[in-house]
């Protein structure tokens, strides 16, 4: 990719419209122990809510059923699917009960709300160049894709991420698998981010 003389972005000769970035280890970056911070976080916050509802639980068997839960997420993701946050709650709760207990509807806002926010416990940081980039390609008039593999940190939680970085009003578009069910590798999420960006498969740029 590089700049033509009219300062456009282009590739061989071809303009490009739009930029897609991948979120983990492209415009987010982990400090030394950031991931398993999260992880204990995310036991301690979901077996307090339920302990909350009436439902007594130790964090023990909530981390149990958190790597089970895993497991179960490992073969879907090999197969470059994905599963809502909100079913992934629900999962969880079959496995910590052993299969006794099902989320129920009165339940979902509090869990799933202690399952998302555990990204704003124990954060990630925004790349240092991140902003500079993002601010460069909008003086371009590019338009801005985010392309996000979610893993256990649903889109709810990274998009309040980046609003309180200040870079969210940077993307034109942000795809999360979570929420739509499919993850990249798989070439559908590619064309749904041009789809959805107006422009054509072959005018955009992927970066991560």
């Amino acid at each position: 990719m590089r700049l033509s003389p009219s300062g456009d972005l282009n590739i061989d000769g071809h303009p490009i419209k739009a930029v897609t970035f991948d979120l983990w280890e492209t415009l987010l970056c982990e400090s030394e122990g950031a991931s398993q911070r999260r992880a204990d976080a995310r036991v301690r916050s979901l077996t307090g809510a339920l302990n909350d509802l009436k439902v007594q639980v130790s964090v023990d068997e909530m981390s149990l059923a958190i790597n089970r839960t895993v497991s179960s997420l490992l073969r879907l993701w090999k197969k470059n699917r994905d599963m809502s946050y909100i079913d992934q709650v629900r999962l969880i709760i079959k496995n910590v009960s052993r299969g006794s207990l099902n989320l129920k509807p009165e339940w979902t806002r509090k869990l799933g709300s202690a399952y998302a926010s555990v990204i704003l416990e124990a954060p990630p940081y925004l790349n240092p160049e991140g902003r500079h980039v993002l601010k460069n390609l909008k003086e371009l008039h590019k338009v801005i894709g985010l392309v996000c593999n979610t893993g256990l940190t649903p889109g709810i939680g990274l998009r309040k991420f980046l609003v309180d970085e200040g870079v969210a009003e940077c993307f034109d578009l942000m795809l999360f698998s979570e929420e739509i069910g499919i993850r990249k590798p798989d070439l559908r999420i590619f064309r749904l981010a041009a789809q959805r960006l107006d422009v054509h498969p072959f005018e955009i740029v992927h970066v991560g």
